[in-house]
Formats: C-alpha cells, structure tokens, sequence
C-alpha cells in the first residue's frame, strides 16, 4: 500500500515507522518447581517503543526498514500499546527519526495505522508523589466523572505484578504468579501475557493526546482471539475506573475512525495470507488516502444537433430521461451495478446525495436542464465527501436529432453526389452527410463553430453499448468510433478537491465526444416508356430524362429545388452509398441485384420489364428528412430541349409524387420508401 500511495499523482506522501514492544531484565525463584517471587529486576525506562524512520519519501527505504524489524524472544516480552502511541505522538509534535527525512507537515492529511497481532499486556510504571503515593495519572486525561471534572483513582502505589509463566518443560506448572518487586517511573509492568486492563487503559490515556491528526486506524493481524480487545482503544467504555464513569472516547469525533481485521486462523497457507491482506488493504487503501471533493459540476451544453428526447414541464419524464447515477465500475470503466442509494453505503463518506447547501439546508436538486441555453448540470457541494476507489458519478440524457441535423445531413449529401472523388477526400472513407463544423470541445458557454467542417468520430466510453452493455450491438454501438454529429457542444466536469489536508485543486476536465446518428428517409424511382416504337426511341428517351428533386419549405405550402438528377452516358451508372442513378438497357437487366440490395418486388419488376424488351431507368435517393414533404418531377434534358426522334418532337409529361409522413417523437426514423411506375 505504501507503494501504490507513492504512484498516485494525487499525494505527495511520506512516511513514519514507529515499532513496539516492551522488555525487562527479570529473573524468577522457583526452587523445587514453587513459586518464591522475583529473584531480581531491572529495566531502562521508556524504551517499549521506537521511533524508527520518518518522514520520508524513499519507498525503498522504507520498505527495507519494515523488512529489517526482528521480533522479540518470550521470556520478560510484552506488548506496551501506550508506548507505540507516545512515539506517534512525537511524530505528530515534529520529531523525526533517521537521515534526510523531514518533521510532519502542518498542511498535510495525516493518518496513523495502529497495526497489531495481540491484545496489550504491558504499560509503563507510573512516577509517584511526593507522599509517595501514586495515581493511576494514565486515566487523568481519558476518565471523567459525571460532572465533567478530572477524576484520579487516589490509589496507593501499586507494585504487586503478575507474571504468567511455567508449563512446558518448565518444573513450574503453568500459572499466574503475584509478585511484589522495586518498580521504578518508565519500567515495563505487567503480566506480558494475554489481556492487561491496565495496558489498554493506559494507551486510551496516551491516545488523547494523538489530537492533531485526521485519521486513526486499527488494523489487526492473525487470529482475532489474539487481539480481541483492539476495538476497545478507540471505542466508547464505561468499564473504567469508577461508577461515574460516562461513555467518552479517547479521540474526538473530527478525526476519522475505522478498526479493520485481516483474521487469518492459524496454519493458514501462504497463498491465503496474501489474499486476504489484498482484499482488506484496497478497503484501507480507499480510507487512508481518498479524493475528498467539497465542490462538483458536471456541465454540458447540447448542440445544435440535438434536442432532449422528454417533455420538460413532465417531471414523471424528465426523471426517466434526465438521470444522476452512482456506478460500480470494473478496471475498464465499465459497469457492475448502480448503486441505489449511496448515502448508506459504507466508504462514501459525507455524501448526502445529489445536491448542495443553502442557507444551511441541504438541498438535493438533481440535474437541471436548462432549455434556453440547453444546458445540463449537476451540482454536488458539501463538506467533503469521497467514494471508494471503482465509483463513478454519471449524469445521463436521453436526447434525439433535431431537424436541423437531417438538414445538414441532406446537404451534404444532395452537395457530394455525384462528387465521387471529392467526397473520398473530405470523408477519408466516412460518411460524407455528417460533414460538420460543431466543435464538441467548445465549455465557454458560447456556440463557436470550426473554421472548416470535417467528418465526426465518436470518442470511446460515449454509447450505451460500451458503457452499460446493452444489446444487441447494432441498436447501441452508436457513437464509440462511429461517424456521427457531435451531440454536445461541450462538457466538462469541475471539482474541488484536496490532495493535503488545505491544498486546494480545481481540475476542470472536458468530457469526451458522443456523436449521434441520423436515419434518412428514402425515395425510389423506377421509370420506363410505353408507347414507342423501338429501342432506340426508348434509349434516347432515357437519355434525355432527368429529374426534379424538391422540398417543402418549413411552415410554407411552396417548394423548393433540392437537386436535379441527369445523365446522357446510357451505359453509365452513379452509386453512391446506398443511392444509384442507373439507366438499364433492356440487354443489361440482368446486372448484379444484390449489390443494389433490391427488393423483391423489384426484382419482379425488372423480369417484366426484361420479359417485354423495355428499357427502364433505377433512381434511389436517399438522405432526405423523415417526416418532409418532397415532390420529384420529370423534367426535360439539361440542354433544355425536348428530343426529336425520327422527325418529330417528343414532350414529356410532367408527373409528381410527394413523399414523407411524420414519425413522430422517436428519434429513429423509419426510411421511407416509394416507387413511381408511370
């Protein structure tokens, strides 16, 4: 963990080491296999615990001094709590420990982890008074009586001690053993076995003064039975000292607490030690180290492209469409489960939903839309608040193409059809009707559109079919890598967040850019000559046939000329997409139909047309607006005049067709299809 807190560009992190333990110079009289006391004692004060290294940044060295620790041997051992915490302490009061490393940093988040196998069986030897006498002055700090004043035990000096030894191939039987013996100020007291309430209630005293730090955690190690009391340093117990004793906490509420376990029975192989130790430490990874945001604005203003797909002023829809979400998420970003409601779950510290404070009320809004600037935002502001590490804020609209995109689509198309080569060069293979100039990046708030136009791509992560799986793939892989028109004009997320305890940073990130795909309508024409008295009268009829394309103004009952389709080259054909202009010759109707993807009653058409020797002529346009009226007349030759066969002069009759039907709210559109068979 240490490690990866090193790689995270979020944290300049450093670190401390402080190791624990406690010993003493004793000897014990047991002639004959009895218990007599103690032969002798010694001990130097103080010395239970060290301030090994810290603080410093150098991984590798403080990786090799964790490594370097040796344990203890059994005999006079113990584990003095109170002492670790003293040294901590020390820590926090700017001491430091080893070469080149620097004191604790005012402005930085610091956190201890209180890691341990056993309960504590050992303290320190409190100083007497000047009557000779001495307090229990570890409770002075932690136990008060229920008028709130400082409460002292008024215990006479205590040197009777226990020792907890025998068994084995020892003559003693195994056993506690009451002792009196010279203790002085700073010695290690106590059994060195099991459970000593003192040595708890000792480092609960010492724990009050660890006051100036943002977090405490415990993390026990191996059998929990070992260290069955750990939960009792931090937590709240009326079981010490006297009857008035209320239920107090050695720390304050401020500082953040969590008491973790790694519980791994004994005998427990190597390979599960280690995965359990993973397992826990990506949980205390997330406490130890989290992004804690104050502020957050998810922003996105729709382009011209795009409308929201929901009727504002009918909140049961715009709920359903407009959505703020908590994702769980795998390494990829992709989902696992949406989190239903995040406020109570476990690790999203101080979240309390989708919104911020106001006059000391805690307003949860939700995303807002905006239709006259077509603006989305979320805001989330409070104290501060952190995720688990594999969560994600998403803010999801259902949007659909607004006429304005048909439009550009159809221009570009109609512009680019007969255009063969140009059109390869503009859309470098792509689809030449979502030629276009909206940004996609632009945050200012203003629509500014490029100086040239080009042929949009989806950025990865932006369709339903990448981000939440959805199938099947046609229906959903719609924007990641797919030609498009950018549906946003621009969006960003802005934070606040604090890398240190008072290091303020405010990135402010562009989204990446969705696009969104239109659905053309369709128009088919086949056209063929009754009447004329041979081939070559059919074939100079074609030759001189064109076509009308024409539009319905919006709001108007006139028309407008969208294209005019011609050709004089018989045996030419123009495919461009799925649309063609083709002429066949009554000889050349047996031409490759799966390559125009004609249908079947197509198909029937041409065998008669072939079956009766007639010349017919294939016209499919397509990129046209679904729901537009269009008319499509038959017009004379480019060259304005009508052909004169064998002497005479043919006149065309003009016939229209109007195409298009509404498709309603749903921003897939249906091609339309027609046929016109004169």
């Amino acid at each position: 963990m240490v490690e990866d807190l090193s790689k995270s560009p979020a944290y300049d992190a450093q670190f401390a080491l402080v190791t624990m333990g406690g010993t003493r110079n004793i000897s014990y009289n047991v002639p004959g296999g009895q218990f007599k006391g103690v032969k002798s004692l010694s001990d130097t004060p103080y010395n239970d615990a060290e301030k090994v290294l810290g603080f410093t940044k150098d991984v590798s060295l403080f990786q090799q001094t964790v490594n370097g620790i040796t344990l203890e041997g059994e005999t006079g051992n113990g584990l003095n709590y109170a002492a670790g915490i003293k040294e901590a302490v020390n820590f926090q009061n700017g001491a430091t420990a080893g070469a080149n490393t620097q004191s604790i940093r005012q402005d930085a988040r610091r956190v201890v982890i209180f890691i341990t196998s056993y309960d504590p069986n050992f303290s320190y030897f409190p100083k007497y008074n000047a009557d000779g006498n001495h307090p229990f002055y570890f409770l002075q700090r932690a136990e008060h009586n229920a008028a709130g004043h400082i409460s002292y035990g008024n215990v006479p000096g205590k040197v009777v001690d226990k020792a907890n030894i025998g068994g084995g191939t020892s003559a003693l039987p195994e056993g506690i053993y009451e002792f009196t013996a010279d203790y002085q100020a700073g010695y290690s007291y106590g059994s060195g076995r099991g459970y000593e309430e003192a040595a708890l209630t000792q480092a609960r005293a010492e724990l009050t003064n660890l006051n100036n730090v943002d977090a405490f955690y415990t993390l026990g190690f191996g059998p929990k039975i070992n260290y069955s009391h750990l939960n009792d340093l931090t937590g709240k117990s009326p079981q010490w000292m006297n009857a008035y004793h209320p239920l107090e906490s050695p720390l304050s509420e401020k500082i953040e607490q969590e008491n973790f376990s790694i519980a791994v029975a004994a005998g427990t192989a190597n390979s599960g030690i280690e995965s359990a130790v993973n397992k826990e430490k990506d949980r205390i990874r997330g406490f130890v180290a989290p992004i804690r945001i104050t502020e957050l604005h998810i922003w996105d203003q729709l382009s011209e492209n795009v409308e929201v797909n929901f009727d504002p002023s009918n909140q049961a829809d715009k709920n359903q469409k407009l959505r703020a979400e908590v994702w769980k998420v795998d390494a990829q970003g992709k989902p696992i489960s949406k989190v239903e409601n995040p406020k109570s779950e476990k690790g999203f510290s101080g979240f309390l939903g989708f919104g911020y404070w106001h006059n000391n009320n805690f307003l949860e809004v939700g995303p807002v839309y905006d239709a006259g600037n077509q603006t989305l935002s979320l805001k989330i502001g409070t104290e501060n608040f952190s995720f688990p590490e594999g969560y994600e804020i998403r803010l999801t609209v259902n949007v659909k193409p607004t006429v304005k995109a048909y439009e550009k689509y159809q221009k570009n198309f109609m512009d680019y059809f007969d255009k063969e080569t140009e059109r390869q060069i503009i859309a470098s293979g792509g689809d030449i009707g979502y030629l276009d100039n909206v940004n996609g990046s632009n945050i200012s708030g203003t629509r500014t559109p490029d100086s040239t136009s080009t042929v949009k791509l989806g950025d990865l992560r932006t369709d339903q079919w990448y981000l939440y799986q959805k199938t099947p793939e046609e229906t959903f892989h719609t924007s990641s890598q797919k030609d498009g028109f950018y549906s946003n004009e621009g969006a960003y997320l802005l934070y606040r967040r604090f890398k240190g305890k008072d290091d303020p940073d405010t990135p402010k990130n562009k989204y990446q850019k969705p696009v969104i795909q239109i659905e053309p309508a369709t128009l088919r024409i086949v056209k063929s000559f009754v009447g004329t008295n041979n081939s070559s009268e059919e074939l100079e009829l074609l030759k001189n046939t064109s076509f009308i394309l024409k539009e319905q103004i919006p709001g108007s009952t006139n028309y407008r000329e969208v294209k005019r389709f011609f050709d004089d080259k018989v045996r030419y054909q123009y495919c461009f997409g799925i649309s063609c202009f083709r002429r066949v010759k009554r000889n050349q109707i047996a031409w490759n139909r799966q390559s125009f993807n004609i249908l079947q009653t197509e198909k029937e058409l041409y065998k008669q047309q072939w079956m009766a020797e007639r010349s017919s002529m294939f016209l499919s346009i397509n990129g046209l607006i679904p729901g537009r009226k269009y008319q499509v007349e038959e017009a004379i030759s480019a060259s304005g005049q009508n052909p004169v066969i064998g002497g005479s002069q043919l006149h065309f009759k003009k016939m229209a067709i109007i195409a298009g039907a509404d498709t309603g709210a749903d921003s897939k559109a249906t091609s339309e299809t027609m046929r016109l068979l004169p």
